[in-house]
């Protein structure tokens, strides 16, 4: 007898132990509190906001649950009754949960409270997270938030051209994991995506328009999704250069590429590095800046400052070692890092902060004894110290953070290396922009330190001139996406990968795509 009373006990602890665990939700709740019983979604209940300031974020709710469960609840304002889903803002929460942190009630009725807008919103994304699985969800409480300020994507749309319908799906599916930008790479050698008033033939045949960018971000505004523009310069300017020759270096040295070339032909190599040296070249970069920076609502805009050429380049450019000797310095790079620094100073005269790519002093070849293949950069001086630094040489991290620089993580290979670049599809572990989902998953530690704001994947792609559709770049970034998002949020994951993939399958995917 006593063997069927612990038989039986097992078996109602099995049945009982999925309303212990945490409901699947990614990233999963940073707490939660299991309840006894469950809450079914039903036809006769209400969504209830406790504010006007709630009636859009509500309205939005509203119409991605029609979608799951095929109910169109009303959406009124007060007191919740039994069955109700109850949103309020509760400003006393502001020091506990931020302005991303949310509390999640699931009792009688469900309730969602926040300090702001943006924390209700993620509690109604974990609800059409539980509610897409099925419309009977456990009882229980949830603490939610992140422990990452900024957690996002880059996107090359330079190299890969995407329409505004292919970035509202990324843009929805971030929001659906919680992350809050998207960066915009909109200019590189390839392509020049905004459509310029001031320079039309400028502007590539596939591009944005002022009232795409406008549709883009207010879009994005209601998904809490940050639109983060980048133009790349004074490098990768390759279409820069074809639309205006006259702003390119006349040293050979200079007018191609960060690597060492011996036998330069424009070509194989066309020009690529604006003459910074010139103050008329300044005065043009400024002029097509300008026409950009008060049409992002994003606190960022992001200048590059990627792949300058190294020290071999530049000391055999007569202009430019005229130009360091004219202004004092003792290195040639020294008049990057000026030129990158007068340009802050012009981005922060719109208001907005500046960000870069960390290559100045990057120098993989430092310790090599042979001179002439040496690929240092030199500098006596340093970036202004209110740019905010995209690290992605994780050699160069400890320094750059140790300088006291604002900073978002996204290292381009090795073990903690966020880079998706897909190329043909083939790439295997170990390549070159192979994004370890597994490895990431269960041995990344996203770097916890008081100026690192936050962390993102970078989506470099070719597109074959277009024979690559979005589809087929969807299943490249998808998982990683899902991954990152946990990881940076900071909540425990799934002890195995595979764990983490049947969550993915289960509620990974927006339901806008």
């Amino acid at each position: 007898m006593r063997y069927y009373s612990l038989l039986f006990a097992f078996f109602i602890y099995c049945l009982s132990f999925s309303a212990w665990a945490s409901p699947i939700v990614i990233p999963a709740f940073s707490q939660w509190q299991a309840g006894v019983g469950t809450f079914t979604l039903n036809a006769d209940a209400r969504l209830v906001i406790s504010n006007d300031k709630l009636k859009a974020t509500a309205s939005q709710f509203q119409q991605d649950l029609k979608l799951i469960r095929g109910i169109a609840l009303p959406i009124v304002i007060g007191k919740p009754q039994v069955n109700d889903l109850y949103f309020t803002l509760d400003e006393k929460k502001a020091e506990q949960l931020g302005n991303e942190g949310y509390q999640l009630k699931i009792n009688d009725s469900v309730q969602v409270s926040a300090a702001g807008i943006q924390g209700v919103y993620y509690g109604m994304q974990s609800l059409l997270q539980l509610f897409k699985q099925q419309a009977t969800i456990a009882r229980g409480q949830a603490l939610d938030k992140p422990s990452s300020p900024e957690r996002g994507i880059m996107m090359d749309v330079a190299a890969f051209y995407l329409t505004l319908d292919e970035l509202k799906a990324m843009i929805r599916q971030l929001s659906w994991n919680k992350m809050n930008f998207l960066h915009l790479h909109l200019a590189d050698n390839v392509a020049f995506r905004l459509k310029s008033d001031l320079f039309p033939g400028l502007t590539s045949k596939r591009h944005y328009s002022k009232a795409d960018i406008r549709e883009l971000q207010d879009y994005a505004a209601q998904h809490h999704v940050m639109i983060i523009p980048e133009i790349d310069i004074p490098s990768h300017a390759t279409h820069i250069l074809k639309y205006n020759p006259y702003l390119a270096f006349e040293c050979p040295s200079m007018r191609t590429s960060h690597k060492v070339i011996e036998n330069f032909s424009e070509d194989k190599h066309p020009p690529r590095v604006l003459d910074i040296t010139r103050r008329e070249v300044r005065e043009w970069t400024k002029a097509m800046l300008a026409e950009w920076l008060p049409l992002f609502d994003a606190p960022y805009f992001h200048i590059g400052g990627d792949e300058y050429p190294y020290d071999v380049n530049k000391y055999a450019c007569p202009e430019l070692m005229q130009a360091t000797k004219d202004k004092g310095y003792p290195y040639p790079g020294d008049v990057f890092v000026e030129y990158t620094n007068e340009l802050n100073a012009f981005v922060k005269s719109f208001g907005k902060i500046t960000q870069i790519w960390n290559w100045w002093r990057f120098s993989p070849d430092e310790n090599k004894k042979d001179v002439l293949i040496k690929r240092i950069n030199q500098t006596s001086i340093q970036p202004d110290k209110d740019i905010i630094v995209n690290i992605w040489n994780q050699p160069r991290q400890d320094a750059i953070l140790q300088e006291g620089y604002q900073a978002i993580i996204t290292s381009e290979e090795g073990p903690e290396a966020l880079y998706v670049t897909p190329g043909d599809g083939t790439l295997k572990p170990g390549d070159y922009g192979y994004f370890d989902s597994e490895n990431i998953h269960q041995t990344w530690q996203p770097r916890r330190h008081p100026t690192v704001q936050g962390f993102k994947i970078c989506i470099w792609a070719l597109d074959d001139n277009g024979l690559r559709k979005f589809d087929w770049l969807k299943r490249q970034y998808d998982t990683p996406l899902s991954v990152v998002a946990q990881k940076s949020w900071g909540s425990k994951t799934s002890a195995k990968f595979t764990d983490f993939k049947q969550k993915i399958s289960t509620v990974g995917h927006s339901i806008r795509q």
